[in-house]
């Protein structure tokens, strides 16, 4: 019972989760404040998200090649979220397809941008979210925030087409509407005639897209909800976090930071190795 109550006031009780931050909190971002400079920075710190850029031709079929083939062979059984994560350390290689998407100008710079030089790559995956049941909707096809930062930086990009709501859309309320809802002490996970009661009737965001689109959100400051799917979803998932976050990097990228490191080295030239070191957090 000691474990499950310290559990619960790790996970779910938000101050405890603030009080993370502390562990990270140094004298060179203290006191940083965020001003993005380009546009698409901008319009995701004025409403929460914007449209992502599309993979297509060679990336995409590779990418899908690599990932369906994985999602055949996947075993769901046992596994309580409604999704399971398709990438692998072995993944993270220079001549890797999902890392030439990830640390490309159009995801890497706008996130360098939204948290002004001052991020942490959080995890890069590929979610498999197969099909659920719709009567019983699992933590994550709730409405909620997420708490890993106070700032967060997500760029979800479907690897095949999700252009009905059975395909699993990415649902979302935007910065504004969001705020009407709220944060507690307490995170929370939220149904929808709950959510449309808070946010006084604002009409949710439903991301429909075909292989290779993508969006650009921050889901700490945006309600939302995913992976309610009749028919299988693959997305491909790169966040980062600022470099004070409240929890850390999840272990994947964690353990792999300096293998992760050196392949941004060669397929990003142009950045620094001081930028490039504080993203990997090195």
């Amino acid at each position: 019972m000691l474990r499950k109550f310290a559990s619960f006031l790790k996970w779910r009780l938000v101050p405890v989760r603030y009080l993370g931050r502390l562990r990270f909190l140094n004298h060179r971002n203290i006191y940083v404040k965020y001003s993005p400079r380009e546009h698409k920075a901008r319009e995701i710190e004025a409403r929460g998200y914007a449209e992502g850029p599309r993979i297509s031709g060679e990336l995409l079929a590779q990418l899908q090649e690599i990932y369906q083939a994985r999602a055949e062979i996947a075993s769901t059984k046992g596994v309580k979220a409604p999704f399971i994560n398709l990438s692998r350390a072995e993944d993270f290689s220079v001549d890797s397809p999902l890392l030439q998407f990830a640390f490309s100008p159009q995801v890497l710079d706008v996130a360098l941008d939204y948290y002004g030089q001052h991020c942490r790559l959080d995890k890069i995956q590929v979610l498999y979210s197969f099909p659920t049941e719709t009567g019983s909707l699992k933590e994550s096809q709730k409405w909620h925030l997420d708490y890993s930062d106070s700032r967060s930086f997500h760029c979800m990009t479907y690897l095949n087409d999700v252009l009905q709501d059975g395909d699993g859309p990415f649902v979302m309320l935007d910065k504004v509407a969001s705020k009407e809802v709220g944060r507690g002490l307490i995170v929370r996970r939220i149904d929808d005639g709950q959510i449309e009661k808070e946010s006084r009737g604002a009409v949710p965001i439903v991301h429909y897209g075909s292989a290779g689109h993508s969006i650009l959100v921050d889901p700490a400051v945006c309600y939302h909800y995913g992976s309610r799917c009749v028919n299988a979803r693959l997305a491909i998932f790169v966040t980062f976090s600022s470099d004070k976050p409240y929890v850390h990097a999840m272990s994947l990228a964690r353990k792999n930071s300096e293998i992760l490191f050196r392949a941004a080295k060669s397929i990003r030239p142009d950045l620094s190795e001081k930028v490039l070191k504080s993203v990997f957090d090195i």
